[in-house]
This record gives structure tokens, C-alpha cells and sequence, in this order.
């Protein structure tokens, strides 16, 4: 093995803390990432005092203590002098992405511990240095003094050049497994309605400054019909849905935005108020925890995957890693106020472009991200076709199947052959003729309309009502409506209708 002062050394995580008795019997943990490449771990761990040297403070506290096991000795001053001194003791414990990995129980205030595969110290066990998510325990087990400082530094060797810091773009033209989803019924579609919807919002049960009844009245004010609680890592502002939706006449959506080290998960739908631990996902690990939470009911899509990360927005950039996008349920392609001007929106816009001429038939949403009440900015709003009577499982499913369209304004009326809407998968022979056909509702000027697909534009009028025949879609995989300003700019635009060739 080569040796350890010919690798290179990076420092992953180091603290110092001052610890009183409140701490005595128990642990203080602390979790840090280990990128690929670390062939093992050092870590350096220290406390002080070793005792308390106060006479007088030790024989209070033995006399404090015995009396639960003996209390035969507080009054045998010998006995009492043997248990001098009393002693702290610190120990720590190591968890690896696969488990528990040990623990070094000792008495000695200073001591290393070298984790890797093969000559760890006494107490941990051999195996693999596996990059991931890992935990250092504190473990208290007797804290004597008034005071104790505790010191743990964490360094990683390796022999290539590595960065602690996880910088990872896995979402510039991906290779992914296909994502598809299973075709619906139109029949009942003459019974199905628009639903004006909110689905990223926040109180001040994470870092908005509107209360979840302030954000309610304001949602009933702008007319909206559905909202998504979305606070950072809590479901507390919604505990008691039921009273609030009577109260305020709004469907509410249970939802968490996972708001991790390596990107922010807008989660919705949960069937109750539940707690799943984010702070356990590393950037390798994602995978597991969608599948926790889809099992309590929900949905899981990417938020604003381009915005600035740390240290400017924790965690905003969307930076795991993964082999396919299965499990993502849609994507935030508008993010924000004024999400039409903003260069990372583009950025989601086009990501979600590329994800689809590539065949994948992944459902973009939008999102004020609403923290406050008042601005003056123009706000985009999510439009999902549900049917009249609908529940959550309902309107879940339209934003998963992609049944909807995002709009700053003007309503978009798009269908193909009279019947199929956004979000619908069209079983076509090659050669067939398409007949779409989109309606501009809301409308208080001249927009530009036109039909995309994953061979450019096909079709583009200036006019409220459009209607276009295509006798060749051969190659034709799907198409969306979009709507332009009179300046050029994006200003709604729909999910894709599908193109499935027999």
C-alpha cells in the first residue's frame, strides 16, 4: 500500500464545540460527504478536560450519584475517595453510506482513526471506502465538567486531485432510460374542467413572511383554485387541511420542497402530514428517498435546476447525480416572479426541450416559488385539466400526465383531431393527416401562435384562433402550443401532445 505522506489530503469537515453536563449520555452527530476517489479516512478527535480537579465539586457529585446504588457509601469517606477522580469520556462512532462502521471506545482525550479497507484502527471494520453520505457520532457518555471542549477534524487521502465541494451538471444532454407514461381515455374528456393552480409556495413555517392564512386569502383573492403548501422541509403549516380548505374554499395539496445540499425536490401530494429525514440524502443517493416518498402518496419533481447554488442559494443548482429520470415526475421549467425574463427559466426551457426530442415524455410545471404577499411583477400560473369533481389523486395525475398548460395571462385551448389535448399519447399510421386547432381565451392583444414540435416550428399565425392541417408527421414524436408576446417574448405554452406511430 502506498504510503500515506505521498497522497494528497482533503479536509471534509472539522468542528470544534464546547459541551456542559446538559450532554452527558448523549450523541451529538455530524454528516459529511465523501466524494469518489477517497481511499481512506482519517480523523482526528480530541476533548478537554480529561476530569474534574475541583475536590469538592468531584464529592458532590459522588454523593449526588451513590446514593441510587449504594447508599451505604455516603458516609464511607474511603469508598468515596476511590471513585476519585471522575473522568470524562468521549468517544466516537462512524456510520458509511452502507451501515455502521464502528466505534472507538476508549478513555484517551486525543486519539486518530484511520478508516479504509484493509488496517483500520480497533474498533472499525474493513471494507470499502464508499463514497456517499457519512455520520461521525459524538457519543457522551459521561460529561463531569462544567465545561468541554471537543475538537474533530475529518480528512480524506487519495492519490488523485479531488474537490470536496460536489460540482455536477447531470442534466446537460443526459443519455437516460426513456421516460414514458401510460396513454388515458378521452372519453369522459366533455366533463373534465381547467383548474387554476399554484403548486410552489411558502409561510412562515420555513422563510416566507406570510402566514398559511395570508397565503390562502391572497390564493382566494387571485382566484385560485388549488394550492400546493410547499414549505422547506416541514408539512407543519398544514396539519389541519380539512378546516383550511373550508374555510378558504381552496383544494389544498400537502407538499414539502426538499430543500437539500444538491438541489430543491418540489414534492406534492402526500396522503397525511409525515417526516421524512432529507438531511440523509448525499448526491449520489437520491433514488431511495423518492421511492420513501412516493410510498406516502406523492409526487416528485425538479425544482429551478439552474439557479445559483451555494453559497448564494443553498443547494438551488440541481446537482445529482443519476442514471435515468424515472422517478421524476415533471420538471420546474418557470420559476419565480417575472418567470418569462429570467436566463435560468430558458435554461429549464430548453433542458426540457432537449429531454423531449430525445423521446422522453417528462411534464414541465411552473411556480411563483411565493414568499411574500405583495409585487409587482407579472405572475405565471399553472392551468390542469381535472376532472369536474376531482380529488387530489386527480389533479396529481394531470400535472404527472402533463394535462395542463402554463400561462402569464391568456388561456391556451389546444387540441389535435378535435379531441386530444396536452398531455394525451395519439396513436397515428405514418402519413396520416393532423388537424390542431388552438383557441387564445383571456386575450386583451395580438399574440403570435405557434405550434413546436421536435422538428421546428410547424405552424405560426398572429391570431386568437389557429387552425393548421399537417398532411406529412412522419417524423413528428410531439407537438405544444406556445404563445408570444408582440415583443417576441415566451408568455404561455402548453405540455406536449405525444405522436405514437403505428
Amino acid at each position: 500500500m502506498t504510503q500515506l505522506h505521498e497522497w494528497k489530503t482533503t479536509n471534509l469537515f472539522e468542528t470544534t464545540m464546547s459541551l456542559n453536563k446538559s450532554a452527558d449520555q448523549s450523541h451529538v452527530m455530524f454528516r459529511f460527504f465523501v466524494p469518489n476517489g477517497m481511499d481512506n479516512i482519517e480523523i482526528e478527535f480530541s476533548f478537554d478536560p480529561v476530569m474534574e480537579e475541583h475536590y469538592e465539586n468531584v464529592k458532590e457529585m459522588i454523593e449526588e450519584h451513590v446514593k441510587y446504588y449504594d447508599p451505604n457509601l455516603l458516609n464511607n469517606e474511603n469508598a468515596i475517595k476511590k471513585m476519585m477522580p471522575l473522568r470524562n469520556l468521549l468517544t466516537i462512532s462512524v456510520d458509511d453510506p452502507i451501515g455502521f462502521r464502528g466505534s472507538c471506545h476508549r478513555w484517551e482525550p486525543i486519539s486518530k482513526i484511520v478508516v479504509q479497507d484493509e488496517d483500520s484502527t480497533p474498533g472499525m471494520l474493513n471494507r470499502e471506502t464508499k463514497s456517499g453520505m457519512w455520520n461521525i457520532i459524538v457519543n457522551c457518555h459521561s460529561i463531569v465538567t462544567d465545561e468541554c471542549k471537543v475538537h474533530v477534524k475529518i480528512d480524506g487521502k487519495h492519490k488523485e486531485s479531488l474537490t470536496k465541494r460536489w460540482y455536477h451538471q447531470p442534466l446537460h444532454a443526459p443519455q437516460f432510460p426513456l421516460k414514458t407514461h401510460e396513454a388515458i381515455s378521452d372519453s369522459a374528456r366533455e366533463e373534465y374542467v381547467w383548474t387554476k393552480s399554484e403548486i410552489h409556495t411558502h409561510t412562515n413555517h420555513s422563510d416566507a413572511s406570510q402566514t398559511i392564512n395570508q397565503l390562502l386569502e391572497k390564493a382566494k383573492q387571485l382566484d385560485i383554485q388549488c394550492v400546493a403548501v410547499t414549505d422547506h422541509n416541514t408539512m407543519s403549516a398544514v396539519e389541519h387541511v380539512q378546516r383550511l380548505e373550508e374555510q378558504y374554499g381552496i383544494r389544498i395539496i400537502r407538499g414539502i420542497e426538499w430543500t437539500t445540499f444538491y438541489g430543491h425536490l418540489l414534492t406534492l401530494g402526500y396522503d397525511h402530514v409525515t417526516a421524512i429525514n432529507w438531511s440523509k440524502v448525499g448526491p449520489i443517493s437520491l433514488e431511495e428517498s423518492i421511492q420513501e416518498i412516493k410510498k406516502e402518496g406523492a409526487i416528485a419533481g425538479i425544482a429551478h435546476p439552474f439557479r445559483p447554488g451555494s453559497p448564494f442559494c443553498t443547494g438551488c443548482h440541481w446537482e445529482y447525480a443519476m442514471d435515468n429520470i424515472s422517478q421524476i415526475d415533471f420538471i420546474e421549467v418557470w420559476n419565480g416572479e417575472n418567470p418569462h425574463k429570467d436566463k435560468y427559466n430558458m435554461e429549464a426551457f430548453q433542458l426540457w426541450t432537449d429531454l423531449l426530442n430525445k423521446g422522453h415524455q417528462l411534464a414541465a410545471t411552473c411556480g411563483r416559488d411565493w414568499h411574500n404577499q405583495d409585487t409587482d411583477k407579472e405572475i405565471a400560473f399553472l392551468y390542469t385539466n381535472v376532472p369536474s369533481t376531482y380529488s387530489n389523486k386527480d389533479f396529481l395525475h394531470a400535472i404527472v400526465q402533463g394535462h395542463s398548460f402554463i400561462t402569464l395571462g391568456p388561456t391556451i385551448d389546444f387540441r389535435l383531431n378535435d379531441c386530444y389535448i396536452p398531455g394525451d399519447k395519439v396513436s397515428i399510421y405514418d402519413g396520416e393527416v393532423l388537424s390542431f386547432n388552438v383557441s387564445i381565451g383571456n386575450s386583451i392583444e395580438d399574440y403570435t401562435v405557434i405550434i413546436d414540435s421536435n422538428i421546428g416550428i410547424i405552424g405560426k399565425e398572429t391570431l386568437n384562433h389557429y387552425e393548421k392541417v399537417l398532411d406529412n408527421s412522419e417524423d413528428i414524436i410531439w407537438v405544444r402550443a406556445c404563445v408570444y408576446s408582440f415583443n417576441k417574448t415566451l408568455i404561455a405554452f402548453t405540455n406536449p401532445i405525444y405522436i405514437m406511430h403505428k
